[in-house]
């Protein structure tokens, strides 16, 4: 059987897209991934606790913003909308007072405020939880994260820690940060 989720990561040597771009969007912000950066970049100790520390406790601050988690569930809600909309199927439809009454069936099945609700509360539960990783698989704020990430790990711009975060993912002196991103990805077998 193969494991789909090594094909994410780029061999070593291969142009890479970017780091952000590897699997999930919060990658880098998952401690595990987080930590390998640091250890190779020869932080260690203490000091790559408080690393880690402070830059959860920022990722969770900034989902605690009320305008923060508003963004992300308003844009949650339009990528649902715009995907029940492009599964909406109205080639049958032969008259505008039927294609006009299929739409509004269609799309009255989608209940936004509750698709809304729902995402608020995963985001309340995950921020009470201090559950980083819960809160990283919904919380999508990817460029905003990404900058916490590059000023809490290295203190760099994101476009410099992106880049050396790349570099790191290919290396072929140190595969830490390849092992963090597998340990963290879920596991895809074909048969």
């Amino acid at each position: 059987m193969a494991c789909a989720h090594t094909s994410l990561i780029p061999p070593r040597g291969a142009r890479h897209p970017g780091f952000a771009s590897v699997g999930n969007r919060n990658l880098p912000l998952l401690l595990a991934v987080s930590r390998a950066i640091l250890e190779v970049n020869d932080i260690d100790g203490a000091k790559l606790e408080e690393k880690l520390s402070n830059l959860k406790t920022a990722i969770i601050a900034d989902a605690s913003n009320a305008k923060n988690a508003s963004e992300v569930v308003l844009g949650y809600c339009r990528r649902r909308i715009d995907r029940m909309l492009k599964q909406i199927d109205l080639s049958a439809d032969k008259s505008i007072t039927h294609l006009a009454a299929s739409y509004a069936v269609r799309t009255s099945e989608l209940d936004v405020v509750a698709l809304a609700i729902e995402m608020k509360t995963k985001i309340a539960a995950a921020i009470a939880a201090v559950d980083l990783a819960a809160l990283l698989a919904i919380y999508d704020r990817k460029k905003p994260l990404l900058a916490l990430a590059a000023s809490h790990l290295r203190n760099w711009k994101v476009e410099v820690f992106s880049a050396s975060v790349a570099r790191a993912v290919q290396s072929s002196r140190d595969d830490r940060l390849r092992n963090a991103i597998r340990s963290v990805m879920p596991e895809i077998t074909t048969a």
